[in-house]
């Protein structure tokens, strides 16, 4: 089965989100740095085929150069994270590493596929019916005048206001994070 696109996938107690950047299991989420979850993410990612030792580490530390024990590291720290007696990441003495693990998208990933299969044999209309979504909205019963529907080029950024007048809602700016402790 191709994980083209699939961003969270399951495997033995595991759900591995690329999405969400976790590793987790039913107790919750087990802690991985981030090269080791990049590591164990190009492994799934090339389901069940080898990956060299050399792709591991370009995929994974780009241009920079390190040691090959790096590598051998956040192999060590991945398979502790999975249980010991577990053997999801096989080594393939030579040439590199395999995930041996049983892939399946997760369930939401699996009902997002089913849904898109579905809503692609459709049109617009029909997908967004299907979905309860509309162009326009109905207020509730007696509570002013319905407000002009959406148009071809209204982006969902835009807010409809009254009748034809329309404005772009901007993103707010970030938070630096400091506050400015009131001073006695």
């Amino acid at each position: 089965m191709s994980f083209a696109g699939v961003q969270d996938v399951s495997f033995g107690p595991f759900r591995l989100s690329l999405r969400l950047r976790t590793l987790s299991r039913a107790e919750g989420r087990i802690a991985l740095t981030s090269r080791a979850f990049d590591v164990l993410a190009t492994l799934i990612q090339s389901a069940s085929a080898v990956v060299t030792k050399d792709e591991l580490m370009q995929r994974v530390w780009g241009g920079l150069i390190v040691e090959e024990n790096n590598l051998h590291v956040q192999i060590a720290a991945i398979r502790r994270a999975l249980g010991v007696d577990e053997r999801y990441i096989v080594t393939i003495h030579g040439r590199g590493y395999l995930f041996a693990g049983d892939l399946r998208p997760a369930p939401n990933e699996a009902a997002k596929a089913s849904l898109a299969a579905s809503l692609a044999s459709l049109s617009r209309e029909e997908a967004m019916a299907v979905l309860g979504l509309s162009r326009s909205w109905e207020p509730a019963a007696g509570r002013g005048r319905r407000p002009a529907p959406l148009q071809d080029d209204a982006e969902f950024g835009d807010l409809i206001v009254g009748g034809d007048e329309r404005r772009s809602v901007e993103p707010a700016p970030p938070v630096s994070g400091k506050e400015d402790a009131p001073r006695h």
